[in-house]
C-alpha cells in the first residue's frame, strides 16, 4: 500500500520536475547567449562598431578563439573535421561552456550562429548576393541609427557540423545563418528556406528544415525537431536576450513581424516580397 502510494506520488512529481529543470536550463541558455553578446559588443566597442567577420575565404570566424578569445571563454578548444585552414592550428574554436545550450543535443560543443548581417566582413561569394539587385538583407555595425534592440546578433541553431574534441567528435552550429529566403521565411513562415544537411556537415542528422533556427530546445512538447513551431532565445544587439514564440516572429503565415530584425532593411525586402 505505502509502496504503491509513493509510486503514485513520484508519477505525479515526475512530469513538474522535467519541467522545472528544461525551464531551468533554458534560462542558463539565455544567460550563455548573454555573455557571448556582451563579449561580441566588446569586440565591436574596439573595432569601431564592426563585429566580427565571418568569412570561410579569409579563413576567420567570430568563435575562434583568437578573434573572440579576449572576451569570453569556452570550456574547451574544438577543431572542424578534416583538414583545418591554412597555417592554422587545429583545436582553435571556442567552444563548451557558455558556447552549449544545456537544452541542446548531448554531443553539441556550440549552439549558436550569429545572425549573418551583424558580421563585419564576408566572403565574396555571399557579399555578391548582398550586392545583388533584390539583396536578401544588408551588413551592419553597432553605430549610427540602427535599431540596436531588435537586430540580431546571435540565435539558437542546428548542431549539424562536425567537430574534433578531445572526447573525439562532436557538433557544432554554423557560424552564421540567415543568407536564405526572406525574413518571414528565415523564421519558418511560407515558403520557408528549405534548409538542408550542408556537405560538410553529417547527413541523416536532421531532415530538412524550414528554418535555420532551432525551435525545438525549449519546447519539451514539439512533435518534431525539424518543425519551426516553439520558442527560442534571440540575443539582440543592445545586450538583451529574449525569448520569443514562432507566431511573435511571424503574421499571416509568411511575414516577419519586426519583432526581430535580421538587418534593418527587412521591412522593404517583406514589403518587396508581397508585391
Amino acid at each position: 500500500m505505502v509502496i504503491g502510494i509513493i509510486g503514485l506520488l513520484i508519477g505525479i512529481s515526475a512530469p513538474a520536475v522535467r519541467s522545472a529543470r528544461h525551464k531551468a536550463c533554458a534560462v542558463q541558455c539565455a544567460s550563455n547567449m548573454r555573455q557571448i553578446t556582451f563579449a561580441l559588443i566588446a569586440y565591436a566597442d574596439n573595432n569601431r562598431g564592426y563585429l566580427p567577420v565571418n568569412s570561410s575565404q579569409a579563413g576567420t570566424f567570430w568563435y575562434l578563439d583568437s578573434v573572440l578569445g579576449r572576451y569570453v571563454t569556452g570550456a574547451e578548444r574544438v577543431g572542424r573535421a578534416g583538414t583545418p585552414f591554412p597555417d592554422d592550428d587545429p583545436m582553435t574554436s571556442l567552444a563548451g561552456g557558455v558556447f552549449a545550450c544545456p537544452n541542446d543535443l548531448r554531443d553539441s560543443v556550440r549552439s549558436y550562429s550569429m545572425n549573418l548581417y551583424a558580421s563585419g566582413g564576408v566572403s565574396s561569394f555571399v557579399q555578391n548576393r548582398l550586392d545583388a539587385e533584390n539583396p536578401p538583407g544588408r551588413l551592419f555595425r553597432l553605430a549610427g541609427r540602427a535599431p540596436v534592440s531588435r537586430l540580431m546578433l546571435l540565435v539558437e541553431s542546428w548542431p549539424e557540423l562536425p567537430v574534433q574534441s578531445a572526447k573525439g567528435e562532436r557538433f557544432a552550429a554554423q557560424a552564421f545563418v540567415g543568407l536564405l529566403g526572406t525574413p518571414g521565411a528565415r523564421f519558418g513562415g511560407a515558403p520557408g528556406v528549405g534548409w538542408t544537411t550542408p556537405p560538410d556537415g553529417t547527413p541523416g542528422r536532421f531532415g530538412p528544415r524550414d528554418s535555420q533556427i532551432t525551435f525545438y530546445r525549449h519546447s519539451p512538447a514539439a512533435r518534431a525537431m525539424e518543425s519551426p513551431k516553439g520558442q527560442v532565445n534571440f540575443a539582440f544587439a543592445d545586450g538583451h536576450v529574449e525569448m520569443l514564440r514562432q507566431e511573435q516572429l511571424v503574421s499571416r503565415g509568411r511575414y516577419s513581424t519586426g519583432l526581430a530584425l535580421w538587418s534593418p532593411i527587412d521591412r522593404e525586402i517583406e514589403k518587396d516580397a508581397g508585391k
